[in-house]
Formats: C-alpha cells, structure tokens, sequence
C-alpha cells in the first residue's frame, strides 16, 4: 500500500494518544493542546452523538429539502464512513492490545493517556445522559460543547455566530480547524512508536478530504489556506517537541525524531510563509537554521529556542489565515517545492510524504479552480508510488530524482 488520497486516512485511527481533547479539564489539558478555547467552554456538558445524529436533525439517510448541503446526513456520513466514529473501538482490537501491552497499559480503553485522542473524554460533570464514551471522536470534538447551542441551532432565524458565542467552534476558520486537530495527529510521543504505534502524516487538507467530508467544501483557493495554515500548526506543535525533548530525560533518539519531524514540516512551509507572509520568512529560517546547528552541536541549552520559535510558527499561522490566499499563490508555491529534491535526498520518508501531499493538495486546488497541470499529475503519482508502506524500503535517492523531474511542470 503506498501514500495516497485514498489510502492516507488510514492512519487517521490511530491518531495521537498523549494528549487530552481540547475540552477536557484544566487539570487534564494536553501540553500542546488547541489555544483557543476559553475557559467557560471547558465546563459546558458534552450531550453525545445520540443527541445530534437523529433522523430529523443530522441522523438523516437522505437530504433533505431546503437544509444546507449534506448537513443534514452529517451524522450519518461520520458513523458510516468517518475513521474517528471508529477511534475508541481501536483501542480494543488487536493491534491496539498489542501496542498497550509494550507500554505497560492493561486496559487501553481506559487508559487517560490513550483516550486523549481516542475518545471524547471528558470530565463525568461535563457528560449529558446521551453521552457514550465508546462512540469515539464524535462531533462536539469537533464542533465545540452543544450545551447551549444543540436545541436553539436548529430554530429558524439562529445564526452560526450565535453558536460560536455560546460554545460552539468556528470550523469555518482555518486556523481553529487546524488547532483543533493537529493536537492528535502531530509529535507522536516516541515511546509509542516503539510499541508499533503507528506515526501518521498527517497534512490537514489531505486528511479532510479522505474523511470523507460531510460538509460543503469551500472554493478551490481555501484548500491552499488550509494546507498552509495547517503546516504552520503542525510546525508549532512539532517544535514544541523539540523543546521538551531538549530539556528532558528522553533518550537521544527521540529528540532526533522530534527534530526531522521539525525539519521535514518546514521543508515544505517555507515555501508558503514565502509567498503568503513573507515578513515572517527571514526569523523564521534563521530560527530554523540555529536550532540545526544546536542539533549538529548537540547543544541543548540552545535547542531550548525551539519554544520560542514555536511561538513564530504559530503567529505565521494566524497571519497566513487572515490572508489573501489565490490559486496564483499556489502555482507559486507550486513552482518551488521540487527545488527540495536535494533536502530529500538522503533523508528519510516523512519529508517525502509531505512534500508529496503538498504538491498532490496544491495542485489539486489549482485544478479544481480551472488551472489545470496535465504534465504534473503523472509526475506527482510516481511520487507516491516511491512511498512504500514499509518505510525501510524507501529509496530517498530515487524520490529526489523523481521529485526533481516534477520541476517546470506548473506553466
């Protein structure tokens, strides 16, 4: 099986299970968890998919007249085909047995640290009487606590802002999307690796359209937005992890990891910060470029700055959402990612992945906005070919010089 749109959700199941939901206690709080939630939200009941997925609200198996787009199958389409309606019974199958019992976990389906990402678990005060923890990622994950917005979002006349105001999450922002889920799909904490559990690529846009989505997709140019914000985040959380591993106890090579992991995330933003906030580049590659030399050095009083430069990756984010973004802007960017054939060359299969999902996202968008790249598009499978499952069969040498022959296809 290699890397593609229509496999690479498969990872999605197994997402990251070292953190808390965004709704969770303050107690129970990931380190990395979304920033945006205020603390009024964090105390709001949780009423359960049972509450939303009814036949006459989102549990419906048709559409229905004069409802928008597909929401009123939403429901339906997350229990059928969404991986996460599937993420807590992961947790009791053999493979997630296999990966708790090398970490020392008897019951994984009641294990704090593995429900983080597996479950929507929440304090039981926060649990309204149609809320199952074994239903898995559902839709207040997502959407935001429905206390006070379930009943009333439905009444003629109620706006979407009226629901973000009293606990909902704008989902329509894409830098609230992507701090919403890259929590529990970035910065694996290594020990579980080692146990077999598996390291998802994760790539925002990519993941949203291999849901599938049960929501109306917004024009070509926000898929360029939301690959490029959701870059940034996952760059934020990944240097996060270098920070941490930096001033920890952990063995050697998961500071490596979390550092490729880094490295290979900024490999392809770079090229967005370039064209969509340019005045954030230049701290940003120097900060980059420090942090590799303290690497090299192993030098980690100074790999400490990654924190710091956390920070810049996530303000680039935020600035990157509130801009103009165009498909001109991703022919741009376009344009410039098989310049990192030498960056691949040697490396490892991660940084192939996200280059590939980047050039297989943008150019994807450019055509569905009317730009079309006919020579591009076999030149961008034959990249995923050269991602094979087993990641120790992956030829660095042969990507970059496949990926270096996508150069100039984007006239």
């Amino acid at each position: 099986m290699r890397l593609s749109r229509a496999v690479v959700v498969v990872f999605v199941v197994f997402a990251l299970a070292s953190v808390q939901i965004p709704t969770g206690s303050r107690a129970n709080r990931p380190l990395f968890a979304g920033q945006l939630l205020a603390v009024e939200r964090q105390s709001l009941r949780v009423m359960g998919a049972a509450s939303c997925n009814t036949a006459k609200c989102h549990g419906a198996t048709e559409l229905i007249k004069d409802r928008v787009g597909k929401s009123c199958m939403a429901g339906t389409l997350w229990t059928a085909k969404d991986k996460h309606a599937k993420s807590f019974l992961n947790l009791t199958e053999k493979k997630g047995l296999e990966v708790a019992k090398k970490m020392n976990i008897d019951k994984p389906d009641t294990s704090e640290r593995c429900l983080g990402c597996h479950a929507l678990n929440v304090p039981a005060a926060q649990r309204d009487k149609k809320f199952d923890l074994a239903d898995g990622n559902t839709c207040e994950q997502c959407h935001g606590p429905g206390e006070k917005y379930l009943e009333p979002h439905a009444e003629k006349g109620w706006t979407k802002a009226k629901s973000i105001a009293v606990g909902a999450l704008d989902t329509k922002d894409v830098y609230v999307r992507a701090d919403t889920c890259i929590p529990c799909h970035v910065g694996i904490d290594h020990d579980m690796i080692d146990a077999g559990h598996p390291y998802p690529s994760f790539e925002l846009d990519t993941f949203s359209a291999t849901m599938p989505p049960h929501w109306v997709e917004g024009e070509a140019p926000l898929s360029v937005k939301a690959w490029s914000v959701g870059q940034g985040v996952a760059l934020r959380d990944s240097l996060k992890w270098v920070a941490k591993r930096a001033g920890g106890k952990a063995p050697e090579k998961y500071l490596q990891s979390a550092w490729r992991e880094a490295n290979d995330r900024y490999i392809t933003f770079r090229h967005a910060v370039k064209v969509l906030a340019p005045a954030n580049a230049a701290a940003l590659e120097s900060g980059m470029a420090a942090l590799k030399t303290a690497m090299d050095a192993k030098d980690a009083g100074k790999l400490a700055a990654a924190a710091d430069l956390a920070a810049k990756a996530d303000e680039t984010a935020k600035a990157i959402s509130k801009s103009e973004t165009t498909l001109d802007s991703a022919v741009k960017i376009l344009d410039e990612l098989p310049a990192e054939s030498g960056e691949v060359a040697g490396g490892g299969v991660q940084c192939a992945e996200q280059l590939t999902m980047a050039l297989d996202t943008l150019s994807k968008a450019c055509a569905r906005g009317g730009k079309k790249f006919p020579a591009a598009e076999a030149k961008i499978n034959k990249l995923f070919e050269d991602l094979p499952e087993d990641a120790s069969k992956f030829s660095a040498d042969a990507y970059a010089k496949d990926l270096a022959a996508v150069a100039g296809s984007f006239k």
